[in-house]
């Protein structure tokens, strides 16, 4: 069983007041102290709870400063605007050190289909280069675009840590933490991969890379070398995000915490509670380390790896599938990104998926009990497939059929090579799981 030093988990435990922080609603300016934001915010009133005690036992905690928030940098002409429900971060100043730390809040509600778009095929992507006047103002010096496997979101996060870069002269006399949740997780360990500026990670629950991003990481493999030990991730145990992508963390610096094996414990406030000290003082702290992955995490992870394999093509249309669902019940608004998801998408999601979930969950029973229980497993197999089938009758009724008509007409016309791609590697899927 993996454990933290206690000097990791300290600084863990207050990378997770700063997230938690990230989820409230508050209007702040520049310079605020943290404990200031926090007296103002509102929401959620565990997580208020869970900031009140933590404030209590970490006084210095309070005098960090707000130094930069995404939201606000474009009002002067060093930034695009970006929009609260597409991408949020902030940056905190220890007011007596050069110490900053930077956090990237998880999924906005207009954000969630670039969870599914950093598993697809390339995209150009605009990233900026900045310079400081006279006067120490920060300004867009160039841009340039850049073709690879990365969201825009992810591309926003790189542009923001190489603004503050600039705006606070960072080198490697300062001392840089990074960190975030779920989509903020993997935007955290994405810029602590790429600049040697960052000295340490803390993601909570974030997914990871696919192996095209990985490959492009890898193109400076000094860089990536030295910047994956810097990464620590804390993981409920039977969290449903972060099994997703390929590992890029060693494998000595994952810890998993305690979950309610009757939820899938996700959000980050999910991962403490309230303690005390031997005084009888409230503290926050992780929940008890566990060895892995519940039972039922490890199949959505035998469910990962399967998908992960698929062609890029095929693999981002039934991630953008998914996503497409998140969107429409977690942000429950339209995309702020304005991705065009097809009617294909979201019925290659739902059909792939009736054929990989019962796949995963005989290799994840096979695999925790033994190769004589794969008769039962294949049983346990042909009442999923039976419960998947009208599922999928249903989605693919109707308005659907009709839909997949025309859109099929249209992509053999206007793009029949992509269409052959995608029937060719669904082909190959099934012949090799059969």
């Amino acid at each position: 069983m993996n454990k933290p030093s206690e000097s990791n988990e300290v600084g863990a435990i207050q990378a997770v007041g700063l997230n938690l922080l990230s989820y409230l609603d508050f209007k702040s300016t520049r310079n605020e102290t943290l404990g200031d934001i926090v007296r103002k915010a509102s929401g959620s009133t565990a997580i208020c709870d869970l900031l009140d005690v933590y404030l209590i036992n970490n006084p210095k905690v309070k005098k960090l400063i707000l130094v930069e928030q995404s939201r606000d940098i474009y009002n002067s002409n060093a930034y695009v605007r970006y929009d609260t429900k597409g991408f949020n971060a902030y940056t905190f100043k220890d007011p007596y050190s050069n110490t900053f730390t930077i956090v990237y809040r998880g999924t906005a509600r207009g954000g969630w289909i670039q969870n599914g778009v950093a598993f697809g095929s390339s995209q150009n992507n605009i990233y900026y280069t900045y310079k400081k006047d006279n006067k120490g103002r920060v300004y867009i010096a160039g841009k340039y675009i850049v073709k690879e496997h990365l969201s825009t979101v992810q591309a926003y996060a790189v542009n923001y840590f190489n603004y503050n870069a600039i705006k606070y002269n960072w080198n490697e006399l300062y001392n840089i933490t990074v960190t975030g949740h779920s989509q903020g997780d993997c935007n955290a360990k994405l810029v602590t991969l790429k600049s040697p500026l960052v000295d340490i990670c803390y993601g909570f629950n974030g997914p990871n890379f696919s192996k095209e991003t990985i490959t492009e990481l890898q193109l400076n493999k000094e860089i990536y070398e030295v910047q994956k030990n810097k990464i620590y991730q804390y993981r409920t145990e039977n969290d449903q995000v972060s099994i997703f992508g390929y590992e890029v963390v060693n494998e000595n610096q994952i810890y998993y915490l305690k979950g309610n094996s009757l939820k899938l414990d996700h959000e980050i406030d999910r991962m403490v509670y309230v303690d005390y000290d031997k005084r009888g003082n409230p503290k926050i702290s992780f929940n008890d380390y566990k060895e892995d992955r519940t039972f039922f995490a490890s199949v959505l992870k035998k469910y990962n790896n399967i998908l992960m394999e698929l062609p890029v093509d095929i693999r981002g249309a039934v991630a953008i599938g998914t996503m497409w669902f998140a969107q429409n019940y977690f942000g429950r608004d339209k995309s702020f990104f304005n991705e065009k998801v097809q009617l294909w998408n979201i019925c290659l999601a739902v059909v792939t998926s009736g054929i990989i979930i019962p796949i995963a969950l005989i290799q994840a029973i096979e695999y925790k009990y033994g190769t004589t229980t794969k008769f039962i497993a294949a049983i346990l197999m042909g009442f999923a497939v039976v419960i998947m089938i009208p599922i999928i009758s249903i989605v693919l009724g109707g308005a659907t059929v009709l839909g997949l008509v025309s859109y099929t007409i249209d992509k053999i016309t206007s793009n029949g090579n992509q269409f052959m791609d995608i029937r060719n590697g669904l082909v190959k899927l099934l012949t090799e799981l059969v």
